[in-house]
């Protein structure tokens, strides 16, 4: 039986993820901080819930032993797991850069590496070399916000690396792929509401704080 692991299986756009991957047929690990409740989903016989702390390199090593010591092939594996930080570099202390740099960084490198680990040790279970690792990212890893300095950081770290993996499992015949979706309704997103919605700020946007001109003032 093949498998797919989706990491931050409990968030927004993991639990999508989950629930389409499990409708087209897929067995599906299913892996968050918070143990994913299977019964939300339409198709809960095919999916393994599992507690996963993704920054943990001891979590992620055992995720994968399980999926392999199960039997199942390891066909995909979707990285949606992730946190946002919101505020200015200057106000920002080193405890909330490193947990945003191991959350949305670090993770990427332990969940790609023993993913694509797997993937490489069953290759022989898949001759069409139809594997393939997708990285949840944000655009904001591309353009600057004047309130997501340490988030655009971990997500330009999390595309790079993802781009890097893809360039070395090449010759194994996996396929890496980095997603840098823009402002999505998510628990995440709409938790730093204070119950308002705000949804036409990001839609909107704001060329004071985006604009991609000088923000000195002078050349």
């Amino acid at each position: 039986m093949s498998a797919v692991l989706v990491t931050g299986a409990a968030g927004g756009i993991g639990s999508q993820v989950v629930r389409l991957l499990a409708e087209d047929g897929h067995h599906v690990w299913a892996a968050d901080r918070v143990m994913p409740d299977p019964q939300g989903w339409s198709d809960p016989e095919r999916i393994t819930p599992a507690v996963l702390d993704v920054s943990a390199e001891r979590d992620v090593v055992d995720l994968l032993r399980g999926i392999e010591e199960s039997g199942q092939q390891l066909t995909g594996a979707v990285h949606a797991a992730g946190i946002v930080h919101a505020a200015p570099l200057l106000e920002t202390s080193v405890r909330e850069w490193d947990e945003i740099l191991a959350v949305n960084a670090r993770a990427v490198f332990l969940v790609l590496r023993e993913s694509a680990g797997l993937m490489i040790r069953q290759r022989a279970q898949d001759p069409g070399n139809r594997r393939g690792i997708v990285t949840i990212s944000s655009n904001a890893g591309r353009v600057p916000r004047t309130e997501f300095g340490a988030y655009g950081a971990s997500k330009a770290a999390a595309t790079s690396v993802t781009r890097s993996f893809g360039l070395q499992l090449a010759r194994h015949g996996i396929r890496c792929n980095a997603v840098s979706p823009g402002t999505t309704r998510t628990p995440m997103v709409t938790s730093g509401w204070d119950g308002e919605d705000r949804s036409a700020v990001p839609v909107a946007g704001s060329p004071e704080d985006f604009r991609l001109g000088i923000p000195l003032g002078r050349i």
